[in-house]
């Protein structure tokens, strides 16, 4: 399956992909607000993630998608302004607005590491295509702050990875990862020799 939409993102490629990167684009975030909808919403473990498809026994995570189309989407805006995109009301505020309502969205489901990603793809984007640097950093980086200040106070779970990912606390997987590559050494133990 992953050839197949490889070779089909190959024959697309960028010319005939962009006229459709708008409708695209729409259709991500409204799949990013279905994730919240009794209908067709899926919550697991309190998280509000994926969408049901009627019919079928699967789900989408619109959050996969929406990474990739933001950024074609951003790239796509920034060579429509071109040297505008410099200017802070032209052109970097109002392609500003839909990156941090696509990370409002994510950040509500609630999923800390996949909406910083998709910021960061976006802004780093944003700067490859001409935004000021002062801009993207004082933006992305108080947004960084603000997000993960929220999320600590809000959600235990990300206390919870915060203080192991510091050394604070630990949990069972992170503990057996770590007996794994203990007892492996450099070449490891042989294949289907593991301990775990």
């Amino acid at each position: 399956v992953g050839l197949l939409i490889i070779l089909g993102g190959w024959w697309l490629g960028p010319a005939r992909l962009a006229p459709v990167v708008p409708a695209l684009t729409v259709f991500v975030m409204v799949a990013l607000v279905a994730v919240y909808l009794p209908i067709v919403g899926a919550p697991r473990n309190g998280a509000h993630r994926w969408v049901e498809i009627p019919g079928l026994r699967f789900g989408i995570q619109p959050s996969e998608f929406a990474r990739v189309l933001l950024v074609l989407w951003v790239a796509r805006r920034c060579v429509l302004l071109g040297p505008r995109i410099g200017e802070w009301r032209a052109g970097f505020a109002p392609t500003l607005a839909l990156g941090l309502a696509a990370f409002t969205l994510v950040f509500l489901e609630p999923d800390l590491g996949g909406s910083m990603l998709l910021i960061l793809c976006y802004g780093a984007t944003l700067f490859v295509g001409g935004a000021r640097m002062n801009h993207v950093v004082l933006t992305f980086s108080s947004l960084g702050v603000l997000a993960l200040s929220f999320g600590v106070t809000r959600f235990g779970h990300m206390r919870e990875r915060i203080a192991v990912w510091t050394g604070e606390a630990t949990n069972d997987q992170v503990r057996r990862s770590v007996e794994a590559m203990a007892s492996g050494d450099v070449l490891g133990v042989g294949f289907g020799q593991g301990l775990f």
